[in-house]
């Protein structure tokens, strides 16, 4: 119970000395929380999960140069913050990819048809595109 009660900068330093025991309250307190925080961030349950993971790693790693100048939950979710931030970053021209062999769908929000764009359509928008800049 004693453990519980011990504040996060103090089990930071735990940590820091090399108490493995308070690493994992630290974990045991913040993982929930840590990865609620992130899924309202990048909006997949999985994805929030490695990034919780990995915010947990650098942490770890970063232990020995852990000085307690803020509060430990504002270093721990500005870690997270940035992770996340990356990872919208370097994910979001995966989510624009799409497939010229996609079929014609329908968005079931908007009830309007979207068209995939074959290859024909695309040499036709092209064409039109450049004969309008007065090139072929």
């Amino acid at each position: 119970m004693a453990a519980m009660a011990r504040s996060d900068v103090q089990l930071m330093l735990d940590v820091k000395a090399g108490d493995e025991q308070s690493f994992a309250l630290l974990l045991h307190r913040y993982r929930s929380p840590l990865i609620n925080f992130l899924y309202r961030m990048v909006r997949n349950r999985e994805q929030a999960e490695d990034l919780a993971q990995e915010v947990f790693i650098r942490v770890y790693r970063a232990r020995e140069e852990y000085v307690p100048s803020a509060k430990f939950t504002t270093w721990l979710f500005r870690i997270a913050t940035n992770l996340a931030l990356n990872s919208l970053r370097d994910n979001r021209y995966q989510r624009m990819e799409i497939s010229l062999d996609a079929p014609v769908t329908v968005d079931p929000e908007a009830g309007k048809r979207r068209r995939s764009m074959s290859p024909r359509s695309i040499r036709t928008s092209s064409s039109i595109w450049l004969s309008k800049r007065g090139r072929k």
